[in-house]
């Protein structure tokens, strides 16, 4: 198992399962980090089975206006030759 440096803490941790069909839908995680120049961030990630993973960060800095990006990558695999 990998141990978390001092400055990262693990908020939130879900799992969704399709009971079903016994497999994992859909992952989300929030992390938290201490920035070495003050403040801290915050970053949320998502995973979609068979559809997406997407990654949002909001940095909240010291006496600024909180920073706000997002990456969002959809796969598709449907076949193109049909």
């Amino acid at each position: 198992m990998v141990k978390l440096p001092d400055s990262v803490s693990l908020r939130r941790w879900d799992v969704y399962v399709d009971p079903e069909k016994r497999t994992i839908t859909r992952v989300y995680i929030v992390k938290e980090h201490s920035l070495k120049n003050g403040g801290h961030s915050t970053e949320q990630l998502t995973w979609k089975s068979n559809e997406s993973f997407k990654i949002t960060l909001i940095e909240d800095k010291d006496n600024q206006k909180s920073k706000v990006s997002n990456l969002e990558v959809i796969w598709n695999f449907k076949d193109n030759n049909k």
